[in-house]
């Protein structure tokens, strides 16, 4: 799965149901205050990063949801505090040459009681993960150490008749979990259940998600927006279980048949690129080509999309969403 991709997915998905969506933007500051109509608001101090423009939005609610920063959000833009703390842990990951052909994964028990894996990794590669360390550093801070590439590399040829050597790796990787601080003496017996606090003390409610995991991010948002139903009477029920995201209409045994379709609507994309669009954008792969008709046409859209200079904003545009 792409975390980058999940985000920006989220974010159309939130665009085309009439959220606004502001990249690039930073929270100052937010203080709770009265209104004109002597209701308790949140009153919000946004600066964009690129321009450094700055303005003032109003709120009825406010959730920080701003994972390993939440308790820096909490002590410096909200000038408050919270009875609850994260951990934060860092996961490292390793990408090496394919390893097998098949497209199942293998889970692994490594020598340390931890459950490791092994999974096809876009089409040509084979990912191995992950680590659990504490992290001690800032969140901004992160990358995968020689210890644990030794770690993950000693695991996998515990495994694979095949030696998986350094010289075998060509990209790693590392994130940081947001743990919630149980108080566990150990980072990989630390809860991976989250907590959603509501803090109503200020007058307006402020609700503050500590842990999380991508794998449950639709449940953890139900679970935050239950915390809100008095401040939103009106609000509906919950949705999400079933519903897409933009371009993940459709069945997966129907992938097959979907890239067919789109190499023979463009005639000049190969087996692996058609491939790679619909990995990517689902059925909005049309979208991106639009009305492209030739080789050109095609690296032109190779160079804008893998040299990443494009915003959010701009990708939300280039996708017509």
């Amino acid at each position: 799965m792409q975390d980058a991709r999940l985000v920006a997915l989220n974010a159309q998905d939130a665009a085309q149901r009439g959220a606004s969506i502001m990249t690039r933007c930073k929270v100052t500051a937010a203080v709770c205050i009265t209104d004109d109509a002597g209701q308790h608001v949140w009153q919000i101090e946004l600066q964009d990063a690129l321009t450094l423009s700055q303005q003032t939005v109003y709120a009825k609610a406010l959730v920080n949801a701003t994972g390993p920063w939440i308790n820096q959000v909490i002590d410096q833009q909200l000038s408050t505090q919270s009875e609850h703390k994260i951990r934060l842990v860092r996961g490292s990951h390793i990408v090496v040459n394919k390893l097998f052909e098949h497209d199942r994964a293998y889970f692994f028990q490594s020598s340390d009681q931890r459950i490791a894996f092994a999974i096809p990794y876009e089409q040509n590669y084979t990912l191995i993960g992950t680590t659990d360390q504490d992290h001690p550093q800032t969140a901004d801070d992160v990358i995968c150490s020689q210890a644990e590439v030794d770690y993950l590399l000693a695991l996998a040829n515990e495994y694979f008749d095949s030696p998986v050597t350094q010289a075998d790796m060509v990209w790693t990787y590392s994130g940081v979990r947001p743990l919630f601080d149980d108080g566990a003496s150990k980072s990989s017996e630390a809860t991976r259940d989250y907590v959603v606090s509501l803090q109503q003390q200020l007058g307006a409610p402020l609700v503050n998600i500590f842990g999380g995991k991508i794998t449950t991010y639709r449940k953890l948002a139900e679970a935050t927006l239950a915390k809100l139903e008095a401040q939103f009477p009106h609000m509906g029920s919950p949705w999400t279980q079933h519903a897409p995201l933009p371009g993940g209409d459709f069945l997966l045994e129907h992938k097959a048949q979907i890239k067919q379709q789109l190499l023979q609507q463009y005639s000049f994309l190969s087996a692996d690129w058609a491939q790679r669009l619909i990995n990517t954008y689902g059925t909005n792969a049309n979208n991106i080509l639009g009305t492209a008709s030739c080789s050109d046409d095609e690296k032109e859209i190779v160079d804008i999309f893998d040299r990443k200079i494009y915003t959010l904003d701009e990708s939300l545009k280039w996708c017509n969403l």
